[in-house]
């Protein structure tokens, strides 16, 4: 199935820009069924990030 990620923090668009890793959460729990698959495109809007509280920029920039 092909889709596009939209990811919205920065810790998101590091992951998307780079991971391949999609999941999909269950009534039984989070992330219990997945695969490696790449997106179509990764759409990211830097501009985005602006809104973001400072915590959220460390726990993405932590990812770099």
């Amino acid at each position: 199935m092909d889709f596009v990620q939209l990811p919205t923090t920065l810790l998101a668009q590091v992951d998307a820009a780079v991971g391949g890793k999609v999941a999909v959460d269950l009534p039984e729990g989070k992330n219990l069924l997945g695969a490696f698959h790449q997106p179509r495109a990764v759409i990211m809007d830097t501009q985005a990030l602006r809104s973001l509280p400072a915590r959220q920029m460390s726990s993405g920039l932590a990812e770099v």
